[in-house]
């Protein structure tokens, strides 16, 4: 869902500087980290060697052991013209042993490759490269007479399939899984995934609203009930379903955690606020008329100024409450 005032992504991504188009693009490569990748680097400062954004996949780097990311912010398309200097920046580098040949060289431009670089790119690799060597001896499509033997050789070595084009429909789509960036770069509000399992049995980090309900069906069936004793009683349903709202809040705060930082917390401090009073009432006698109470008041908690209210579902609000229970700021039973 793109908020009110926000353009589309593509739109956006022609709006920017060459800054900002590489720290985007590095945006789009983070989620890889720790997966695809060990490390993401954005290096597009004087003396990167014609590396802006370096991705590696493990250290120490090691030939075809990383994938380099060359942004070229244009107002248009990229041309081979434009393109063949950088190339020969890099295979300078190469002959240099600046670094290890990567295993892929992404050109990645806000238009996208114009049709002369891009029939290049998907042509035969060994006919891109002897369209390159001959505009590099010839010093045609913005290159110079320069080209020494060492270069040459590299060139030569080298397989022209490693050069390809990172669309910008693509890098959205990439930048997308970087949900906390997507949001604030693009006011795209991501869309709340499945709320996690409630495990069948009840965790460590679920033991204090556990007890807390625990001590509310002890108190109402005038003896001891421990969780063994659940099974079968007429308390067993109940407690499942408390469960279940505790864990609809937890998919909550696991959405909420990396787009939304804090709101989480204030969702709770309003649930506090909104449930203690009903809860404190002196009218309530028992541990479960509080919990009935609490959790029937919570239904009534608007937040239309915060930016979890259109994520919000049903069994959120009771689960706060068992949230609020598990961390001591509620209790049932007196």
């Amino acid at each position: 869902m793109i908020q009110a005032g926000a353009h589309a992504p593509v739109a956006q991504l022609r709006l920017m500087d060459a800054t900002s188009w590489e720290i985007f693009v590095e945006e789009c490569c983070l989620p890889l980290a720790g997966n695809t990748y060990q490390t993401v680097k954005r290096l597009g400062m004087p003396g990167d060697k014609g590396r802006d954004v370096e991705a590696i996949v493990t250290l120490p780097r090691k030939q075809h052991g990383w994938d380099l990311y060359q942004c070229k912010y244009y107002k248009g398309p990229v041309a081979a013209s434009d393109f063949f200097p950088e190339m020969a920046g890099f295979f300078s580098h190469l002959a240099r042993k600046s670094y290890p040949e990567p295993s892929t060289y992404f050109i990645c431009a806000p238009h996208d490759c114009g049709v002369d670089l891009y029939d290049l790119l998907v042509s035969e690799p060994e006919e891109f490269k002897a369209d390159f060597l001959q505009a590099w001896v010839d010093g045609n499509r913005g290159l110079k007479k320069n080209l020494t033997p060492e270069i040459k050789a590299v060139v030569e070595s080298f397989d022209f399939s490693r050069f390809k084009e990172m669309s910008a429909r693509t890098l959205v789509e990439m930048h997308a899984k970087n949900q906390s960036a997507h949001f604030r770069r693009f006011g795209i509000r991501p869309k709340r995934l499945d709320d996690p399992a409630v495990p069948r049995s009840p965790t460590k980090r679920e033991q204090k609203y556990v007890e807390a309900l625990l001590a509310v069906y002890s108190e109402h069936a005038a003896h001891s009930v421990d969780r063994n004793g659940l099974t079968g009683s007429d308390y067993e349903e109940h407690f499942s379903a408390c469960r279940s709202e505790f864990y609809s809040a937890e998919g909550l705060k696991r959405f909420s955690r990396d787009i939304f930082p804090g709101e989480f917390d204030a969702f709770l401090a309003t649930m506090l606020t909104t449930v203690k009073s009903t809860v404190s009432l002196p009218t309530h006698k028992t541990g479960l008329e509080r919990l009935c109470a609490a959790t029937e008041r919570s239904y009534q908690l608007k937040m239309a100024d915060s930016p979890l209210s259109e994520s919000l579902r049903s069994p959120d609000m009771p689960g706060a409450c068992h949230h609020l229970a598990n961390t001591g700021k509620l209790s049932w039973v007196k």
